[in-house]
């Protein structure tokens, strides 16, 4: 049974006309998605590929506002007798075939379309890249069935890189393509779409992918408001913030006259900061000129020593190879003798008195 308030599952449910295969959790997300659309009541132009019996085209006739223009394109040839009332067609044709979409469509664009063909992946794929073109600014392109990018026998598979759903799944890379490093490989065909994605939305089977009201030309810039900060204090990261990123920010009046008085309190600071390193390099320059003149001075000084050192000692060995130190040889080694001979008579000496000593010390 329909939802309350769901006009789009009373409308199903009623339908008379050609037949509809929608699984059952798609009509909410319609209603959800399209919502937007019927609240401005204004003509919406739909493309549908995947036409079947036509059913769902007519309901989106009857769903949509009065004058909506509604295209289906289908490769089934009986889909080109197919007869429609109101602003209705549908096209035999290969949505994958740019020639053939370009002759058909000319330079036609479109609020909403939907991909309800093939659901073989690469077919998925080679679609979107041809037809994200003609969505329109504030258009929602909407793919149904994407539990056939799971099954192999559709060209898919749980972390197949060649699924739909992991194309779709790159589509959320490029939407914060602003945030990526240069360096990380976001492939080229994925960041083209990243200036125009508003959003990228994952329902049970259905994938969304919404155009923003106009190319982005700048990254999103980060905004402050409100002056009191008792747990976080926003300011310190945006006053350390180089000046292009400041430059970027969005700041009501409040912010801008603390983030002004904050950037000339730190320009202070660092003037300060400036001002003290000034002061240590020159200090440490004097502390290197007396360094240097210590080093020359002990080095002149070691120089002194060595050549003073190297004197003295050739003076030794001109008194060690002169005759007078050859001829008095015998008297240097007499003399020692006659020292040690007369060390030992005294010590003969000592000990003879001692003894003597003791004798007497005895007899008492």
């Amino acid at each position: 049974m329909p939802h309350v308030g769901n006009r789009l599952a009373t409308l199903f449910f009623q339908h008379r006309g050609k037949a509809v295969d929608k699984w059952e959790q798609y009509l909410g997300i319609y209603e959800r998605e399209l919502a937007p659309f019927l609240e401005t009541n204004q003509a919406v132009r739909l493309l549908e590929i995947g036409v079947q019996n036509g059913g769902s085209l007519e309901l989106w006739s009857e769903y949509l506002p009065a004058g909506s223009e509604i295209v289906g394109i289908d490769i089934d040839p009986k889909v080109g007798s197919l007869t429609f009332n109101g602003s209705v067609q549908a096209h035999v044709v290969d949505a994958t075939d740019e020639w053939k979409i370009a002759a058909l469509l000319g330079g036609r664009l479109f609020d909403v379309i939907i991909d309800d063909g093939s659901h073989v992946s690469s077919d998925v794929i080679a679609t979107f890249k041809l037809l994200f073109g003609r969505l329109a600014f504030g258009g929602k392109y909407i793919i149904e069935d994407l539990h056939a990018s799971y099954w192999p026998s559709f060209g898919g598979g749980l972390h197949v890189g060649a699924s739909a759903i992991e194309f779709l799944k790159g589509l959320v890379d490029a939407l914060n393509a602003d945030y990526l490093d240069q360096t990380d490989a976001l492939p080229e065909e994925l960041r083209r779409y990243a200036p125009s994605l508003a959003c990228v939305a994952f329902y049970d089977s259905v994938a969304v992918v919404e155009k923003l009201a106009c190319e982005k030309p700048f990254p999103y810039r980060r905004m402050l408001s409100g002056v009191k900060a008792d747990v976080v204090e926003p300011f310190v990261g945006v006053i350390s913030m180089p000046a292009a990123k400041i430059g970027l920010l969005l700041l009501a009046d409040e912010q801008k006259h603390r983030v002004e008085a904050g950037i000339l309190d730190r320009l202070q600071e660092m003037t300060r900061v400036a001002a003290e390193n000034l002061q240590l390099k020159t200090e440490l320059a004097q502390l290197t000129t007396k360094f240097a003149q210590l080093t020359t001075q002990f080095a002149q000084t070691e120089a002194g020593l060595d050549a003073r050192i190297k004197q003295l000692d050739a003076n030794l060995q001109n008194v060690l190879r002169s005759s007078s130190w050859r001829i008095t040889s015998p008297l240097r080694e007499s003399a020692h003798h006659f020292r040690r001979a007369t060390q030992a008579i005294l010590s003969a000496r000592r000990k003879t008195k001692q003894g003597i000593k003791d004798s007497a010390d005895l007899t008492k």
